[in-house]
């Protein structure tokens, strides 16, 4: 259908205190990538949301969020 969003493949890249994590995840912005990859640190490591959001706020070097695969609707 026109106008319809498509979400896109992200491959997050995530350098905690003593491990790497890579995740992909299926999403429509990079954000919103980025929320999905906290979650589920959150839940993997039984730690709050908020305390993972804090730790991966931006503020330092140790994650990265990029176009996996680009999907490009035809008309």
């Amino acid at each position: 259908m026109a106008g319809e969003k498509v979400k896109q493949l992200w491959k997050c890249r995530f350098n905690g205190k003593s491990e790497f994590n890579v995740f992909y995840r299926h999403a429509y912005t990079e954000k919103q990538a980025w929320m999905l990859c906290c979650r589920a640190i959150a839940k993997r490591k039984n730690a709050p949301l908020n305390y993972v959001t804090a730790l991966y706020d931006g503020s330092k070097d140790n994650y990265v969020i990029e176009l996996e695969t680009e999907i490009k609707e035809v008309a």
